[in-house]
């Protein structure tokens, strides 16, 4: 499909690669990419943009431990939650309250 992926990856050490050609390939050829300009880019963008909220969500926002029963109700919470939140984004954007961009107009 001709799809570069950007993954973040530990530092595991050494690994044998015997037999594992193709792996080692797309492993080192993702090192590559991810260590280069976009890559840094694209991973400070993942940060911002997706790992910043929902680490928001469960740790702020008190979802660690939801105080539902059975795992459908706690995927109808989530859910809830995360519009709520999302809702909210959403809101400072439009009015452009709680945003730097509000403070430096004033």
């Amino acid at each position: 499909m001709e799809i570069r992926t950007y993954i973040s990856e530990p530092d595991r050490g050494p690994q044998l690669w015997i037999g594992q050609e193709a792996e080692r390939d797309a492993v080192y050829a993702n090192r590559r990419r991810i260590r280069g300009d976009r890559g840094q880019r694209l991973l400070r963008k993942r940060g911002e943009l997706l790992e910043r909220p929902c680490a928001h969500l469960y740790e702020t926002g008190g979802l660690r431990r939801a105080h539902v029963r059975g795992h459908e109700n706690v995927l109808k919470r989530l859910l809830v939650h995360a519009g709520a939140f999302n809702r909210g984004l959403w809101m400072r954007t439009l009015c452009g309250v709680g945003t730097r961009a509000a403070s430096r107009a004033g």
